[in-house]
C-alpha cells in the first residue's frame, strides 16, 4: 500500500509539472526512464526496463536461472519469507505458479549468449 501512495504522489508531482503532457506519458515515463523517476523520486526507477537486456532471440521469455536475478530473500531481514511467499520483497511467477527466486550461482544459457553479445568475444586489443 505504501509503494502505491509513492507512486501516486509522484504522478501528481509530474502532472504538476508537465501539465500538457497526458497521464499515459506520464506513467510511462515514469516506470521506464530512470532519470525521470528519480526526479520525482519514485522507488520504482529500481525495476525500470533496461534497453537491450532482452533474450537473445528477443523472445519475450524471463529467465529465472539468470545469475543476475536477486533471490526472494536477499535483503529481508522478514522471516515470514523463508517460510512463505507473501512477505518476500520479489517472487516470480512460474510455470508453477508464484514461487521463490533462488540464488544461483552458475549462469544460465542466456546469460551466456548476452555476454556473448554485449561483449565480442575472441577479439584481442581496442580495434579487434
Amino acid at each position: 500500500m505504501q509503494e502505491r501512495r509513492r507512486y501516486e504522489k509522484a504522478l501528481k508531482q509530474a502532472k504538476a509539472v508537465f501539465v500538457d503532457k497526458s497521464d499515459d506519458w506520464m506513467e510511462k515515463y515514469l516506470c521506464e526512464d530512470i532519470l525521470f523517476a528519480g526526479y520525482f523520486k519514485f522507488g520504482g526507477r529500481d525495476y525500470i526496463k533496461i534497453p537491450g537486456l532482452s533474450a537473445p532471440d528477443n523472445s519475450p521469455k524471463f529467465d529465472l536461472k539468470s545469475i543476475m536475478l536477486y533471490s526472494s530473500r536477499a535483503g529481508t531481514t522478514d522471516l515470514r519469507c523463508h517460510w512463505g511467499l507473501l512477505a518476500c520483497p520479489l517472487v516470480a511467477y512460474g510455470p508453477k505458479g508464484l514461487e521463490r527466486i533462488e540464488p544461483n550461482m552458475v549462469p544460465s544459457p542466456t546469460d551466456c549468449e548476452l555476454l556473448k553479445k554485449w561483449y565480442k568475444h575472441g577479439q584481442t586489443g581496442r580495434d579487434g
